[in-house]
């Protein structure tokens, strides 16, 4: 039967994604053979191309070996364009401002990896950014720095029907950080510490993303924070509202 699917497939999607295939194939009689053996009581038969598109999600998430998009850090910087500049380096003209933000902010967001570090990774780098200048020379600098966790991310071995569960989690809630280079480094904590909870649990945890913003309801005097932790799951026994329940659970 599983022959016959496969060669189904072959026959619908090409050559090129063989491999696709055989990779799925061989998941759906791993899940068949443990059924039949008694070490599981239920399947969870996806199709081929999600079957790929959530191996290359866990492989990704739990490598600790490379650095990627889907574990990473959010930053905002506000700064000014004298700031940027080099020490001894003529003010540009307010018309280049912009151009010259955009330039210098790759080096401003470096720096902060230096918070990244000191929390939750052993390499950082800049992944994606966005600089913006007003005339005043007030500049501010949105940047994605990725990370490589020092963190236990745990192990998703041996879970059956096992599938993501994404948390979005609001940090802070009542008591946010203030906006200063200590407050992000208290909100990195923060995340780590959500995720050990989970980890706790469910056997493994991964912070995906962590977004640090100044909060315009405190005029920019306190950080917004948010996060989006990753578990890996049985998701006959879990879901979204079981496992953000028991996280909540562990803060009263």
């Amino acid at each position: 039967m599983i022959v016959r699917i496969l060669l189904m497939f072959m026959g619908a999607l090409g050559i090129g994604y063989v491999l696709i295939i055989f990779g799925w194939g061989a998941s759906v009689s791993l899940q068949v053979a443990n059924f039949q053996d008694g070490k599981s009581d239920s399947l969870n038969i996806t199709t081929p191309l999600t079957w790929f598109a959530e191996a290359k999600e866990y492989r990704e998430l739990f490598s600790t070996e490379s650095l990627n998009r889907n574990r990473a850090v959010d930053l905002e910087i506000e700064t000014t364009i004298d700031a940027l500049l080099a020490e001894g380096e003529p003010r540009p003209d307010p018309a280049l401002f912009s151009l010259y933000a955009t330039a210098r902010a790759p080096g401003a967001l470096i720096g902060e990896c230096d918070l990244v570090l000191a929390r939750l990774g052993t390499l950082c780098d800049v992944s994606d950014f966005e600089a913006k200048a007003e005339t005043t020379g007030k500049v501010r600098i949105k940047g994605e720095l990725v990370y490589l966790p020092a963190y236990d991310l745990g192990s998703p071995d041996g879970i059956e029907n096992g599938g993501f569960v994404s948390l979005y989690e609001r940090i802070g809630r009542g008591d946010p950080p203030p906006n200063s280079r200590e407050g992000k480094l208290q909100a990195l904590e923060m995340a780590e510490a959500q995720c050990d909870r989970l980890r706790a649990i469910y056997g493994n945890c991964v912070i995906e993303r962590v977004r640090i913003e100044p909060d315009p309801l405190s005029e920019g005097a306190e950080l917004r924070v948010d996060t989006t932790l990753q578990v890996y799951a049985d998701q006959s026994q879990h879901n979204r509202k079981t496992i953000t329940a028991s996280l909540r659970s562990t803060d009263e």
